[in-house]
Formats: C-alpha cells, sequence, structure tokens
C-alpha cells in the first residue's frame, strides 16, 4: 500500500502547532480544507541546526506521507496519521 493511501494509516489524530506527538504520525492529513504549516525537519545546515520550512501548504482531502520534527505553526485543521 502506498503511503499515501489513507487505508495505510491506523491512526487518525488531530494535532496542534505544540503537540509533543508529532514524533509520532508518519503522515499529515488536512482533511477538508486546505491548511499551511511550519516547522523544523529531521535533516540538519551546515551549522548542525535542524533545517526549518514555512508555508508548506496542505491541499483538501490530500494525504501527505511527510513526518516533521516538530511543527511551530498551523492554519486551518491538520491530523497526524500512523
Amino acid at each position: 500500500m502506498k503511503t499515501s493511501d489513507p487505508s495505510a494509516y491506523q491512526h487518525i489524530e488531530q494535532i496542534t502547532a505544540s503537540s509533543t506527538n508529532v514524533l509520532n504520525f508518519r503522515g499529515l492529513y488536512p482533511g477538508t480544507s486546505t491548511a499551511t504549516i511550519a516547522g523544523t525537519t529531521w535533516e540538519k545546515d551546515s551549522a548542525g541546526s535542524w533545517k526549518t520550512f514555512s508555508g508548506l501548504v496542505l491541499a483538501a482531502n490530500t494525504v501527505f506521507p511527510f513526518s516533521p520534527r516538530t511543527i511551530s505553526s498551523i492554519s486551518g485543521t491538520v491530523y497526524g496519521l500512523r
């Protein structure tokens, strides 16, 4: 099963910008409306700091097989999948 297939996941839970359980999720799903998130990835830059991302737009009704290290801001509703 592809990781972009919702049935590849067994658990769905709404997440917030301060969710400590974001590390448990293997995919993100914005539900029925588009959402925008910002945070850090699992990659480090040349200085040894976690790389950041901002303004990542998640289209409605689409599963994103993406596991961020942290989420610092969310506009809209985003669910974590595992």
